[in-house]
């Protein structure tokens, strides 16, 4: 089950775990997509403080940090649904119909792209191929 974020809050033992990341890692860097990893499980999703706060320990600029975070589809940067639904947008899968799909689903929910349904369960997002 996951647990309500609380802004800049990350406990003990996440950061514990992190910090075994870093050393597990012959080079600190490769610890920071399973960090941020972490924290979304933990999460739900990361955080601006929680970027601030991997900046610290890394000891890298945020933006690095956003740019890793904001790099993979299965992160997220915002509360997202319960349900995180993703439809593909490159070329091929366009050719199958993807836009159909990404609308049905999209009027089915009453959302568009990049947002939840009212009640928090579903987040719609279109990305590249998965």
């Amino acid at each position: 089950m996951r647990r309500t974020h609380r802004e800049g809050m990350i406990d003990r033992d996440t950061r514990k775990t992190i910090e075994g990341f870093m050393k597990k890692f012959p080079c600190t860097d490769s610890a920071l997509v399973p960090a941020l990893c972490l924290i979304q499980k933990e999460n739900g999703y990361i955080s601006e403080s929680d970027m601030e706060y991997l900046s610290g320990i890394f000891n890298l600029p945020e933006a690095r940090i956003f740019s890793a975070a904001s790099f993979y589809s299965m992160l997220n940067l915002k509360p997202g649904g319960r349900y995180h639904i993703q439809v593909c947008t490159n070329v091929p899968c366009s050719i199958l119909e993807k836009e159909t799909l990404f609308d049905y689903i999209s009027k089915k929910l009453s959302i568009t792209g990049g947002e939840s349904s009212p009640d928090g369960l579903f987040s719609l997002e279109a990305v590249e191929c998965l």
